[in-house]
């Protein structure tokens, strides 16, 4: 049986990365594994991922390919859960590389999961709604290869590096979004690193990790239902979504370009453990 397999969570005081986190604590039935490392920005959120998870934090210059390679290969990481940001790919292309090496210089399989939208397989996104996107689809890839935003430019910022960067946001960036997943599966390809798309649904409610505990959507939510004047019952209307304080993101559905697979959170994890100690 190969190794057990160590594993760098991203976000750790955020609200997917943190809730993961929380939740792994608690489960009993986790899959075996190696040394949970847990990125964070500072001390004070290195000891609070310690007290809180069990886990060992992780600070990195996610900026500086040589660093990010260096402390993958001497931690000896081959798994990465990415779970801070689907705008771009600079980060996720610089992780991916630096599982290249791992793979490479410790002849073991790597793995990139990474955390993109549901608007990206949407209308926004100039994706087809006259039918089902089913993970399944032999081309989907293509569909979202093909894939143009079509509405206005946006202000919005992004949030994927230790001192964030003021960034506009058009139909064009939008666009990049959704270019981003490819950018992953190509990279992937490339360095023979295997790579995840996994998509969430509307995930809203309260998180369970120790530092951010509110969905960037609910709020989004909540400000369109103020200009709207009007609030939609999505539970009511058949809408998917997952609410945590009702199913602490257990119910979080996630999909992967991987034909007909699906998993929540707790079970993304144990997938690509099984995955680990089968490769």
């Amino acid at each position: 049986m190969p190794p057990a397999r160590n594993i760098l969570i991203t976000g750790g005081s955020g609200y997917l990365g943190g809730t993961l986190l929380a939740q792994l604590k608690r489960s009993s039935d986790i899959p075996t594994h190696g040394i949970i490392y847990a990125l964070v920005r500072n001390e004070d959120q290195a000891s609070k991922v310690k007290s809180h998870y069990g886990v060992e934090p992780l600070t990195l210059d996610l900026e500086d390919q040589s660093t990010i390679t260096a402390t993958l290969l001497e931690k000896q990481i081959s798994v990465v859960f990415f779970l801070i940001n689907a705008y771009t790919a600079d980060v996720q292309l610089k992780l991916i590389e630096g599982l290249a090496a791992v793979k490479a210089q410790l002849r073991i399989e790597t793995h990139f999961l990474h955390t993109t939208g549901a608007k990206l397989f949407s209308s926004f996104t100039g994706h087809p709604t006259d039918r089902v996107l089913s993970d399944a689809d032999e081309s989907l890839y293509e569909i979202q290869k093909g894939a143009k935003s079509q509405f206005p430019p946006m202000e919005t910022v992004s949030p994927f590096i230790r001192s964030p960067v003021s960034v506009r946001s058009t139909s064009a960036d939008i666009h990049q979004a959704v270019g981003a997943n490819n950018q992953v599966i190509e990279a992937g390809e490339k360095h023979g690193v295997s790579t995840y798309i996994y998509i969430p649904c509307i995930v809203y409610g309260e998180g369970s990790g120790f530092g951010n505990r509110t969905s960037i959507q609910t709020v989004a939510v909540v400000k369109a239902a103020k200009a709207a004047r009007q609030v939609i019952d999505v539970e009511g209307a058949g809408v998917s979504a997952a609410s945590s304080d009702k199913l602490e993101l257990r119910s979080t559905t996630y999909t992967t370009y991987s034909p007909g697979q699906c998993a929540t959170l707790m079970t993304l994890y144990r997938c690509i453990s099984t995955s680990c100690r089968t490769s």
